[in-house]
């Protein structure tokens, strides 16, 4: 990922840390700039950190607030916790604010209608984000939830909400 050949537009990310999640970067206009898969390795940890390290001052990011689930074995939560570490990581580095947008999947999704269902989240996602319609499906429902961050950043951001 390079986001050192976009132009002084403002860039507005949402992350979801999840098992499946992504990373998706809308411009002012709404426009997909990017989505792309959260690494499932450390190498690719690292190298998309490295990837960041030129990119835009005029970045903002909101994160899904989460947490374990009361029930998750304590492998799975130690797991999943990494995960979101990792997470928080990748917003502190593309933050143009000290603090990222947290925000919880209840916030979220109510502000866009939605119930829990993530079914409801990629169909959204494909009618708002139609330029990559085909790469959200149910197998990877965190590209459809990563996209509806970023929106609901970007309608944050610029005084929508």
């Amino acid at each position: 990922m390079n986001l050192q050949t976009f132009s002084a537009k403002k860039y507005f990310c949402g992350i979801d840390p999840g098992a499946r999640g992504c990373l998706a970067v809308l411009d002012e206009a709404g426009k997909v700039i990017l989505l792309e898969d959260l690494p499932t390795t450390n190498e690719g940890w690292c190298t998309l950190l490295l990837g960041l390290m030129s990119k835009p001052d005029n970045t903002y990011v909101a994160l899904e607030n989460v947490h374990a689930l009361p029930n998750q074995s304590t492998v799975a939560g130690f797991t999943f916790g990494k995960n979101v570490g990792k997470a928080e990581l990748l917003a502190e580095a593309l933050a143009i604010l000290d603090d990222v947008l947290l925000v919880t999947p209840q916030k979220w999704k109510k502000h866009f209608g939605l119930s829990k269902d993530k079914k409801e989240a990629i169909e959204l996602a494909k009618v708002l984000f139609k330029d990559v319609e085909e790469r959200l499906t149910a197998s990877k429902d965190g590209r459809a939830e990563a996209l509806l961050i970023a929106e609901y950043c970007r309608q944050s951001f610029l005084g929508v909400l």
